[in-house]
Formats: structure tokens, C-alpha cells, sequence
């Protein structure tokens, strides 16, 4: 996970707001399961005062999905595009439980019924914490790795490296239609993706939104 605060991206953070709310209760987090969302990934890096380095600030594009893999097995998939393709994603793999998800070997992370996205711990040198919620259209993440000690790119130990996911589930268009607000296809594409959550390189089948 080193080569992940290496980069330099990360997160606008998210403001306290309403309670989240499921689109069908009675499938718990099921009912977030297979819909693209896309939008603005903000990212951060904050190193410790004193240190003599500079924050950065820098901004892309993001999509997100809580992919199906089995029966009641799913891939939680943040994906950014910040300096370069692919430089602020990760990737927790996990299975149904309940009207929960739940996700991550080392650290664990859930998202429940109601669409709350809830974790934190260790992962590979790194303390790492993870909030948001899935509401109507929309879905707010908010991830900060933070590590504990220099990483490979300089940076000292406890810098902080925020990403901060805005996205929404476009509505589908149709061709000509001339709604901007939509995708007229959603394709797929293999990448390796990092396990934020504990574990090795996922290869997963990242999302995009084609207008």
C-alpha cells in the first residue's frame, strides 16, 4: 500500500448531513448492488506541521460501484482518475450478511441497509479510515490513509492522504436524446485495483460512463 501515499491525490471531506436511507429497505444493501455512479474525486495530501513539505490539492474523475461477484458475494469498487488513469482506487472484496455488507480481511468495512459506509484499522503500514453513505442517486465517500512512517515518495510519517469520492447514478439516455445528465453506455475494462482493505492487487472490471 505504500505506492498508494505515494500519490499525490485525496478528499474534499464530507459535511455531517441527513440520515441515508436504502431505495428498498427490504434488500438491505443488496439494493446498491449493481449500479455505476460517477462524478468528481477530490484528493489531499496533508503533511504534519513543521515538517517542511507542502499540502497538495489536486481533482478528477471517479466512478464507483458495489459489484456483484456471486450470489452474495459483492466488490466494492472506488475508482480515480487524478494525475494519471487509475491513481486513487481501491477495491474491498466481501459477502452479504444480514441486510449488511461486509468487507476487508485486515481492516472492515460495512455498508449498511440503510446505505452507511462505515471503517477503519492497519492496513500494510497504514492507519486507515473510511465513511459515507449511498442516498437516493447519490454516493459520498470519504477515504484517509495515513502512514507510520515515511513512504516511499518522502512524505514523513502521519501525513495525512484524503480521497473524497462525489458521484452519482447517471440517468440512462437515450442516443440524440441530448441530456447531458446521463450515460449512453456504461463499459467495462480489466484493471488491477488496490486491496485498501487487506490482501494483494484485485483484478477487477472497473466501471466507466460513456456520454
Amino acid at each position: 500500500m505504500v505506492c498508494i501515499v505515494a500519490l499525490l491525490v485525496a478528499s474534499s471531506g464530507l459535511a455531517a448531513s441527513p440520515p441515508a436511507h436504502a431505495a428498498d429497505a427490504s434488500q438491505g444493501a443488496r439494493a446498491f448492488a449493481g449500479r455505476t455512479y460517477e462524478g468528481v474525486v477530490s484528493a489531499h495530501v496533508k503533511p504534519p506541521r513543521g515538517s517542511g513539505f507542502r499540502a497538495v490539492n489536486r481533482h478528477g474523475r471517479g466512478t464507483a460501484e458495489l459489484q456483484m461477484t456471486g450470489k452474495d458475494t459483492a466488490t466494492l469498487l472506488l475508482i480515480g482518475n487524478v494525475e494519471k488513469d487509475n491513481d486513487a482506487s481501491f477495491a474491498a472484496e466481501g459477502r452479504f450478511v444480514g441486510a449488511d455488507w461486509r468487507g476487508g480481511t485486515e481492516a472492515m468495512v460495512t455498508i449498511s441497509g440503510d446505505g452507511r459506509i462505515a471503517g477503519s484499522g492497519t492496513v500494510d503500514g497504514n492507519q486507515m479510515d473510511i465513511r459515507g453513505r449511498f442516498e437516493g442517486r447519490k454516493l459520498d465517500v470519504y477515504v484517509e490513509l495515513r502512514p507510520l512512517s515515511a513512504t516511499s515518495g518522502g512524505f514523513p510519517a502521519g501525513t495525512a492522504f484524503q480521497f473524497g469520492y462525489t458521484l452519482v447514478d447517471p440517468v440512462a439516455i437515450e442516443p440524440g436524446s441530448g441530456d447531458g445528465d446521463g450515460c449512453r453506455e456504461i463499459v467495462y475494462r480489466t484493471k488491477l485495483v488496490p486491496n485498501l482493505f487487506g490482501g494483494t492487487m484485485s483484478t477487477v472490471q472497473v466501471p466507466e460512463c460513456r456520454r
